[in-house]
């Protein structure tokens, strides 16, 4: 029993280490012509433009070089605006990238438009990589990939950044081919525009893509439909839900955010999914997660390890009413418990702050207040680089602890 018991053991240590290899980037230990070991990404915009002249409305041109991680790509055009919402009014700055050929970027695929994550809020800036990279171990299908780049533009160092796929749909994004459509749960900024609906359990969501052109008339029609209906099924169990939502995408979806217990995934903004040709609703891709895992003070309490967040959101409101969906979530935290999967965060975590250690104390340089900031904790903010990562880890133990017990983890357990 006891041999039993140690090679259990062993393969569990192997599971875990494998799957933090699998999540590290192409580009660790590999040349790179920065002191900072990681990617340099260099912007010149072209003309008399500066990094002032960047805004969220109008392209500006210019050329890049990528340089590090295998790749050495220099003098191609490219074109760069701001983006996001709040975190456009941040002083550190995130950033959309357009560029005139289809390149793969560090291993990531082909393609043409790229999002540059400030990660300003996150103070160890690894939230976003760790949950992304736990997307994609998960199987949460069109996760989008993300490397650690240095940027520069015009010449100027303007912190670490966190090169990522943009959520579009297209072949190596979300590829659904000429029949899907992607759509956006955003209740905070409700973009009244014509590719929007209001369901009747107040899901406002916007149809991101195929544009305006394409989805109007009887298409927008139909997909309204598809939506009320599957909304409605919600309330009438297993065998009726099944017909019209991917349920294990909707348990995959459910069960990352509820550990990393991220605020806006009650439905608040940022939150997608996709139908496919035959109209049925698939979660994901997932997206924006700089301020979860214990990294903002909210009324509901996301700082707190304990207790449910993403139940409050209308369709898993109805759904963890259901006992045979609730079933499948606990069966498939034990899985991935059983797997390594959960684990691994914290292999991921201790490489990754090794592996950005140069970078970020650079950024930091650039961007002092970003330490010393203490908007999202309050009082429970830390100002020590080493005291977040700390913050960050106890987080996550007593997540997964609080979720091993309410989901009956000993029950399934290997």
């Amino acid at each position: 029993m006891k041999v039993l018991r140690l090679i259990a053991a062993l393969l569990l240590v192997c599971a875990v280490l494998n799957l933090a290899s699998c999540d590290m980037p192409e580009d660790i230990d590999s040349d790179s012509t920065s002191d900072n070991s990681i990617p340099v990404l260099s912007i010149t915009l072209s003309g008399k433009n500066t990094i002032d002249h960047i805004n969220i409305f109008d392209y500006i041109d210019g050329t890049y070089s990528l340089t590090g991680g295998r790749m050495n790509i220099s003098d191609q055009k490219i074109r760069i605006k701001g983006r996001g919402n709040s975190t456009w009014t941040h002083p550190k700055k995130p950033y959309a990238i357009k560029l005139e050929q289809s390149t793969d970027l560090l291993g990531m695929g082909s393609a043409k438009n790229w999002v540059l994550l400030a990660n300003y809020w996150d103070k160890t800036l690894l939230r976003n990589y760790l949950t992304l990279t736990l997307g994609r171990d998960m199987g949460l299908e069109f996760t989008p990939e993300c490397r650690f780049v240095d940027l520069y533009i015009n010449g100027e160092y303007r912190g670490n950044y966190l090169l990522t796929e943009k959520i579009e749909i297209g072949k190596n994004r979300v590829d659904l081919g000429n029949s899907g459509v992607l759509c956006e749960i955003d209740s905070r900024h409700n973009h009244f525009n014509d590719n929007y609906y209001d369901t009747p359990m107040k899901v406002h969501i916007t149809f991101k893509e195929p544009g305006e052109d394409i989805i109007s008339g009887t298409v927008k029609e139909y997909l309204i439909n598809k939506i009320k209906d599957a909304e409605a099924s919600l309330r009438r169990g297993y065998n009726e839900y099944s017909k019209h939502i991917d349920v294990d995408s909707f348990v995959n979806w459910y069960i990352l955010n509820e550990l990393v217990k991220n605020y806006d995934s009650k439905f608040v903004t940022s939150c997608y999914f996709y139908m496919d040709n035959a109209g049925i609703i698939h979660m994901g891709p997932i997206w924006d997660y700089d301020t979860c895992m214990g990294n903002q003070i909210t009324g509901d309490r996301t700082e707190n390890p304990v207790g449910w967040h993403v139940s409050q959101a209308p369709w898993y409101h109805e759904l963890t009413y259901d006992k045979t969906f609730m079933e499948k979530v606990r069966q498939r935290w034990a899985q991935i418990r059983n797997e390594g999967i959960i684990d691994s965060i914290f292999t991921n975590i201790d490489q990754m702050s090794k592996y950005i250690e140069k970078s970020r104390i650079e950024n930091f340089k650039v961007w002092p207040d970003a330490m010393m900031h203490t908007e999202l904790r309050r009082r429970e903010s830390k100002f020590t680089y080493e005291e977040e990562i700390a913050h960050l880890k106890n987080f996550l133990k007593r997540r997964i602890s609080w979720m091993d017990g309410v989901l009956e983890y000993k029950k399934y357990k290997n």
